[in-house]
C-alpha cells in the first residue's frame, strides 16, 4: 500500500512538471489575446451590435502592420522622431518610454555587436568580477608600451549592452567562460535577473550519461 502511494505521488508529480509549463504558456496566451482583442470590441459591437471574438485581434495586428508600412518611410520616420520627443518631454511616462525604448533598441543591436567570446575580469576592483567580452588582440602602440601581452575587452552596462566600457586587460588576467554571447547579452539587459544556465556542467553531464 505504502510503495502505491509513493508511486501515485511521484507519477503526479512529474505529471504536474510537464504539464505546467505548456499550461501556464496557454493561460498567458489567453490572456494576451483577450487582452488585445478587448482593444477594439466596444467600438466593433458599438458599429456592429455584436461581437464577433478574434475580430479586435485582427484589426489590433493590421494597426500594427500599418504602424510598421508608416514607419519606414521618410515622412513616417520624422513622424514618429517627433512623437519620440514628445513623450520624452512628458514627466514621470517619460522614464517608462525610454526605459522601453532603450530596451528594445539593445536587442536590436546585439545582434551587429563583434563579440567574440564572454570573459569574466576582475573590475573595477580586485575580488569583483564583471561580465565581458572579448574584442582583439592588441598588436599597436598600446601593447608596445606594456611588457604583458594585452587584450581588449568590452563590459556592457546594464540595461543597454551596446555601451559600456573598454579596457585592456593582460591575458592571464581573463577568465573565459563558457557561457554564449547570446545568454550574456540576457543576463546583462536583464540586470542579472536572467540567469543562462552553466552549459559546461551540462556538456560534462552529457559526458558522463554517454559514458
Amino acid at each position: 500500500m505504502t510503495n502505491i502511494k509513493t508511486w501515485a505521488k511521484k507519477t503526479l508529480l512529474t505529471g504536474i512538471i510537464l504539464i505546467l509549463p505548456l499550461a501556464v504558456s496557454i493561460w498567458i496566451g489567453i490572456i494576451i489575446f483577450h487582452k488585445v482583442d478587448g482593444i477594439f470590441r466596444p467600438i466593433i459591437t458599438k458599429i456592429l451590435g455584436y461581437q464577433i471574438p478574434g475580430l479586435g485581434f485582427i484589426l489590433t495586428f493590421l494597426l500594427i502592420w500599418l504602424l510598421g508600412i508608416i514607419g519606414t518611410n521618410i515622412i513616417g520616420k520624422r513622424l514618429f522622431s517627433a512623437f519620440d520627443k514628445f513623450m520624452i518631454k512628458i514627466p514621470l511616462i517619460s522614464i517608462f518610454y525610454r526605459t522601453t525604448k532603450q530596451l528594445i533598441e539593445a536587442f536590436k543591436l546585439t545582434k551587429k555587436l563583434p563579440f567574440q567570446q564572454v570573459v569574466l575580469i576582475e573590475y573595477p576592483r580586485k575580488g569583483i568580477f564583471s561580465i565581458a567580452f572579448i574584442m582583439n588582440e592588441q598588436t599597436g602602440e598600446i601593447q608596445a608600451l606594456t611588457p604583458q601581452k594585452l587584450i581588449s575587452v568590452f563590459i556592457p552596462s546594464t540595461p543597454n549592452p551596446t555601451t559600456g566600457f573598454l579596457v585592456f586587460v593582460p591575458e592571464e588576467d581573463i577568465l573565459p567562460i563558457s557561457m554564449h554571447v547570446d545568454d550574456a547579452l540576457k543576463l546583462a539587459i536583464s540586470g542579472g535577473l536572467v540567469t543562462p544556465k552553466n552549459v559546461r556542467a551540462s556538456e560534462q553531464n552529457i559526458r558522463h550519461s554517454v559514458d
